[in-house]
């Protein structure tokens, strides 16, 4: 959860490496990741703005493998993002790293329903 606007970007640079972003439009939430500037990438998925969460994922080509960076802020509906989520996941054709802040608390039941993905 980076808080960080489109406009505030450009002020979190650091060197030798590209930042990618993710920005809500509001107060908090966003993502962001940073990759050496050596790197061959491309932007696979990004969801900001005005969505409930963001989503963001890279493709390393050289490597095949993606990265994909979430925040879920704790009011989001959590059976909306979880199944974008999951159609997000089911395109996925090789290694996926998958971070951030999805905010659900394991200890607790939704709804008294498991979480699987296929």
């Amino acid at each position: 959860e980076t808080w960080l606007t489109k406009e505030e970007t450009e002020y979190f640079d650091v060197e030798g490496f590209k930042g990618v972003h993710s920005c809500r439009d509001g107060k908090a939430g966003g993502v962001s990741i940073y990759l050496k500037n050596h790197l061959n990438f491309i932007i696979v998925d990004k969801v900001d703005g005005h969505s409930p969460y963001n989503l963001l994922t890279v493709r390393l080509k050289d490597i095949k493998l993606d990265i994909c960076g979430i925040y879920r802020p704790p009011r989001c509906f959590f059976n909306e993002f979880f199944n974008d989520f999951q159609n997000i996941l089911i395109k996925q054709n090789q290694k996926t790293i998958i971070l951030g802040d999805i905010n659900v608390d394991v200890l607790k039941c939704y709804k008294n329903e498991w979480i699987s993905i296929r």
